[in-house]
This record gives C-alpha cells, sequence and structure tokens, in this order.
C-alpha cells in the first residue's frame, strides 16, 4: 500500500485547520456569515501558502448540504465530494496549460447552464497569470456580469502580471509568507500524530528554510523521514539541506575575533578536504554575523531563527568590526562569478576580514603626502613610546603627528613648497591651529592696546616651561632652503600646542557680576570648523550658541533644538575636551538677537541669492532678451555661483 505525501496527506478542510492567513479567513467567514457574496475572488501569494486550500474549502462552504455558511459540516456529499476531487460543478483549470484563448471560450461557453449537483458552479483558475492577453479579453465581460449560479476563484503568484481590467472586477486578498514559528508549530502536530522521532532543531530548520511555504516544509519534512529512517535529526537536516555546521562556523567566527591567520589556514584546508560549497558556507557566515550585529545593537535575535551564534559572539567582537566583516562579506558575494573559482573568492574574502580593522571615527583618516602609509597609532604603541622614553606623551616632540588622529583640522596655517612642486604639510603646523586659537579670540574681543596678555593656566599635569624643538641643519647641496621665520614660529606654536587648550577668558563685563561673554557666530566657527564634525554632532554644534563663563565654554540651544542635545550633547562635548576645550551646557537663555552658525549660514546664503538675483536681473544681456522676445524670468531658477 502507497503512502500519500505529507502534503496532501494534511492539507487543511477546514478554515480553522488553515496556517496562518488569519487576515483572509476572516474576511470569507464574515462574507459567508452575512451572504455578502462576490462573483469573483482573487489569491495572491508566493507558493505554497494556501491559495488553492482556501479556494476548495470556500467551495465547500458555498455549496455544502447544509447551507452556505462559514463551517461545512465535511459530512455530506458536495463536501466530501470536493475533498476526493470529484465534484462535477467545482472546475478546476490549469492557466499554465491552457493559455490559448479556444480554450478559454470553451470553458465559457459552459458558463451559462446550470450546475448539477451543488449550489454554485464554480470556477478556481490556478496560475491565471500565465493566461494570454486573448484569453483575459474573452473572460473580461464574463468576469464582470457572471450568471447568478457561477463564481469565478483566481489564484496567482504573479498578481502584477494580471491586467488591471482583471484586478478591478475582483476581490483581492493577498496572502503572506507563514512565519517560521508557525510552521515549526504545525511540523511538530504532524510528527506527533504520524509518531515520528524529530529533534526540536531539525524541526526549526526545516521551518527557516521553507521560506514562508507550508508545502515546501511538508515536503521537506517527507525527505527527512526518508532519509532518516523514520527518525528527524539536527544533523540530518543540515546534510539535506547542504547546511555549514555550526562548529564550521564557530572555528570561522573563533579565526576572525582572536585575529588568527593559522586558525583560519586549518579552516580552508578542513573546508576543502570535505568538498562543501564554498559560496553557502559565505552565505552562513553572513547569516551568523547578522545576529551577532542584532544582539549587540538591539540585545535580542528574532525568536524564528535556528542560529544561536549572536549570543556567543556579541561580547568578543566590537560592532565596528561586524559590520566591517559583514560588508566585506557582501562584496564577496560578488566576486564569486569573476573569481577563478569559489574557493578562492571565499578565501580572499576571509583573508580580507583578517587584513583590515575598523576604524573608530571617520576622522581618524586623514590625507597624507603621496607614497606615505596610510596608518593610525594605536593606543598600545603610545604607551610603548611613553615607557622607552620615560617622558610624559604630552611633552614629547614626537606626539605632535598624533593630532591626525584626534579629528583636528589638517589645513595648514604656513606653507613651504616642498621639493618636486607639492607643499609640504607637518604636523606642527596642523596643532599650531589650536595653539593660536586664543590669541585670535582675544584679539577679536578688542584687548586693549599696551596691556599684556593674561596668563593661561596651565593644566595640573603640564610642564610648567614649554620645550623647544630642535631645527636640524639643512644641507644647502642637497638643494633644500633653510626654514624661515615663519616656520620656526609654526614650530613653536606646535610646542605649546601640546598642552591642554583654555580658551582665554572674555573680556570684563561693563555690568557687575556678569561673567557669560556671547562669542559670535564667526568666533564659535573657528573653534568647531577644525573638529570636522558630521552628522547630528555638526547640525548640535551649528545649533548652539556659546558664552564664555571664567575659563569655560557654555553651550546654550534653543528650546526647538533640545532634542539634538539630548542625542548628541555628551558627544559633542567629547570632541571639544579630546581638543584641550572645558566646555559645557548651561539652561541660560541665550540673547534673542545672536544668530547661531545654522542662522548665519541662512543668511549668507539669502544675502548671496539676492545679489545674484539682482545682478542676473540687472544684466544688459538678459534685458535685451526679455524686450526682443518677450521673455520672462523664471527667479527660482537664479542660484549663485558658489
Amino acid at each position: 500500500m502507497t503512502s500519500t505525501v505529507l502534503a496532501r496527506k494534511w492539507r487543511p478542510k477546514r478554515f480553522s485547520e488553515l496556517v496562518g492567513q488569519t487576515h483572509v479567513v476572516e474576511a470569507l467567514t464574515h462574507a459567508l456569515s452575512q451572504q455578502r457574496l462576490h462573483h469573483a475572488y482573487l489569491f495572491a501569494g508566493t507558493r505554497g501558502v494556501g491559495k488553492t486550500t482556501l479556494g476548495r474549502i470556500f467551495a465547500k462552504a458555498l455549496n455544502c448540504e447544509q447551507g452556505i455558511t462559514a463551517e461545512p459540516c465535511g459530512e455530506c456529499a458536495a463536501c466530501r465530494a470536493i475533498d476526493e476531487g470529484r465534484f462535477v460543478d467545482l472546475i478546476e483549470i490549469d492557466a499554465a496549460s491552457r493559455t490559448k484563448v479556444e480554450d478559454t471560450r470553451e470553458i465559457l461557453d459552459n458558463v451559462q447552464y446550470a450546475p448539477s449537483e451543488g449550489r454554485f458552479k464554480i470556477y478556481l483558475i490556478d496560475e491565471v497569470h500565465m493566461l494570454s492577453n486573448s484569453s483575459f479579453n474573452a473572460l473580461l465581460k464574463t468576469l464582470e456580469e457572471p450568471p447568478e449560479h457561477v463564481k469565478f476563484i483566481l489564484a496567482t503568484t504573479d498578481p502584477h502580471k494580471l491586467p488591471v481590467t482583471v484586478l478591478s472586477r475582483c476581490l483581492k486578498f493577498n496572502l503572506l509568507r507563514i512565519q517560521p514559528t508557525e510552521i515549526e508549530a504545525h511540523l511538530r502536530r504532524i510528527v506527533e500524530a504520524e509518531r515520528v522521532e524529530a529533534e526540536e532543531g531539525a524541526l526549526r530548520l526545516i521551518a527557516y528554510h521553507a521560506d514562508g511555504s507550508v508545502r515546501d516544509a511538508l515536503s521537506l519534512l517527507d525527505q527527512a523521514i526518508a532519509q532518516g529512517g523514520g527518525q528527524v535529526s539536527e544533523t540530518i537536516v543540515r546534510t539535506m539541506l547542504g547546511l555549514t555546521d555550526e562548529s564550521t562556523l564557530r572555528a570561522l567566527l573563533d579565526a576572525l575575533a582572536e585575529d588568527s591567520a593559522q586558525g583560519l589556514a586549518e579552516q580552508f584546508d578542513q573546508l576543502a578536504q570535505r568538498g562543501v560549497d564554498h559560496a553557502q558556507v559565505l552565505e552562513a557566515l553572513l547569516r551568523a554575523l547578522h545576529q551577532i550585529a542584532l544582539v549587540q545593537q538591539l540585545g535580542r535575535t528574532p525568536v524564528d531563527t535556528p542560529d544561536t551564534l549572536g549570543q556567543d559572539y556579541a561580547e568578543r567582537m566590537t560592532p565596528e568590526q561586524v559590520q566591517m566583516f559583514y560588508e566585506i562579506g557582501l562584496l564577496g558575494q560578488k566576486t564569486l562569478g569573476a573569481a577563478p573559482d569559489a574557493r578562492t573568492a571565499f578565501e580572499m574574502t576571509l583573508l580580507r576580514m583578517l587584513a583590515f580593522e575598523p576604524l573608530t571615527r571617520p576622522e581618524q583618516v586623514q590625507e597624507q603626502p603621496r607614497g606615505a602609509e596610510r596608518r593610525v597609532a594605536q593606543p598600545s604603541e603610545k604607551n610603548e613610546a611613553v615607557k622607552k622614553s620615560g617622558t610624559p606623551l604630552e611633552t614629547q616632540p614626537a606626539a605632535v603627528p598624533d593630532a591626525e588622529a584626534e579629528g583636528l583640522d589638517t589645513a595648514p596655517l604656513v606653507q613651504h613648497d616642498a621639493p618636486g612642486g607639492e607643499a609640504a604639510l607637518s604636523g606642527a603646523d596642523k596643532q599650531s591651529q589650536f595653539a593660536s586659537l586664543k590669541a585670535r579670540l582675544a584679539q577679536g574681543r578688542g584687548t586693549p592696546p599696551g596691556k599684556p596678555e593674561p596668563p593661561v593656566a596651565a593644566a595640573p599635569n603640564s610642564p610648567s616651561t614649554t620645550q623647544e624643538i630642535p631645527v636640524a641643519p639643512v644641507n644647502e647641496q642637497a638643494g633644500l632652503s633653510q626654514p624661515d621665520a615663519a616656520t620656526v614660529a609654526s614650530e613653536e606654536a606646535a610646542s605649546a600646542a601640546d598642552q591642554p587648550v583654555q580658551v582665554a577668558s572674555a573680556v570684563a563685563s561693563e555690568q557687575a557680576g556678569d561673567e557669560y561673554q556671547w562669542l559670535t557666530a564667526e568666533q564659535w566657527r573657528e573653534v568647531v570648523t577644525p573638529l570636522g564634525l558630521q552628522g547630528l554632532v555638526r547640525e548640535l554644534a551649528w545649533q548652539c550658541v556659546v558664552a564664555q563663563s571664567g575659563e569655560q565654554l557654555q553651550l546654550a540651544v534653543r528650546s526647538d533644538q533640545a532634542h539634538l542635545q539630548a542625542q548628541k550633547g555628551e558627544e559633542l562635548l567629547q570632541r571639544l575636551h579630546e581638543v584641550g576645550m572645558v566646555a559645557q551646557f548651561t539652561n541660560r537663555p541665550p540673547p534673542a538677537d545672536l544668530q547661531t552658525l545654522a542662522e548665519a549660514d541662512a543668511a549668507a546664503r539669502a544675502e548671496r541669492q539676492a545679489a545674484a538675483r539682482e545682478a542676473f536681473l540687472q544684466d544688459p544681456n538678459v534685458q535685451r532678451i526679455q524686450q526682443l522676445f518677450d521673455a520672462r524670468v523664471i527667479e527660482s531658477s537664479i542660484e549663485p555661483i558658489e
């Protein structure tokens, strides 16, 4: 005796037995209960989600001998005949094999005749999108005004291919993919009823790889039962689906987390000996990285995911590493077809993951002279330099190039021509910008002439004197010029820049007791522009008005921009602290007439726009064209040249 495949044996016979599709079931049962029936229904969805099954259950509900009901009895002659596929008045048509207009006309010739046994004659047309345009045109009139005893049920996996004239004549129901958790519960009920031993992990894998299709899940379960000899284990399912076992994924992730080239080499050899599908291994690795990222960012993984690697590796990798590995893996997938073979593409992808390291901030990447190696000093290297010299890092001249890692503006204050015609930019030039910031702000506030600048308080850990940077003699025979006074001054400023920068105190207010001195937008621009801020942090800085109170910067944000302070306030203060600025946010309301950088930029843009408009309209050539051709200027199209 031959057995029936599970997909047919366990096909639902009532609405209550359907897996998922609650929204469709509710709509149909309400329509049946209230006798509000349409003459044409369209069920759209991917394969194996219940389109044909819904059509058959709906046909039973319409033709049950107990009357039109949302719960057909399943015992009467009509219900049994529909279940067994021998009901005369249920005409199932495979549109994929009967695409010609002659086939459609032959079907429609019998529409006018009354049903033989049932209450309604039901046409269930599967894969209706396969019909030709001529067949659709022949069907339109009957589909719009069929006889009262005829109902059309159309099923398709691609509703976009249906003409809008057909769609407008039907009630359309979109059947969704079934969630893996629902499929897993359905499979568990079936294996219990079939008395088959099945591991939870095996059922979870089948449900996940069924891709939302119950029929695919039951077919995979049938195959697993046959392959396992009546038992369904996770190992058998992984082998059957060609999946990478968890131990291999863990070994690859261990090698990446530990930066172990030897570990990767061992895995390369093992994978080659086993003859695995390298493309599938890379896909499994990307899924695992996705799970790790979800744990790191959201603190959880989806419950319908069979992998359990996220929790184990979330603490062993940084979020930047996971994101970088994922991007490299995606690029590796694109190179699979271009590489000599899949193994080469896979190994090169993982070697790239091992070779590159993510940077903490994009600002750490700075332009360097041609031929120079792009490299950022690591904290361990800085500590090693301190140990060797025995001098605090802040007082060492060699620490000057670390300004590149601090996100400082790399624009030189003094520029000299280097050999070869290229501008030479030293690390001292980069840091001298912040070293001279105090003097520039003090001059902008009108320090009385003849009075010396008040001394700037040194940091507690800073030396009391400034070390002079020795200038090496230059060989004139080599064609190099002697450094001029501007270069020496720049180097001396760089030495002072090693000290934490303090903004000079504001000029005393004329009003007694007022310690706040508000900076202008341009003075604040000099502070924040070299920081290279981006995104919301830059937007917050551009929305701030700033005052000086003693040795601190007091940042104020207007009430309509308070959300930016809540999101990025700490990060902005941290960036200012990294360059020696002591800053904090204040609740003191800023003057209404004081502009923020955003407002100043907007005013400048408006001024440029007005000037451009005036210049364009006053241009003699434009006026002549207007006179000769009765032309009209579209003022909204005028833009200033930046």
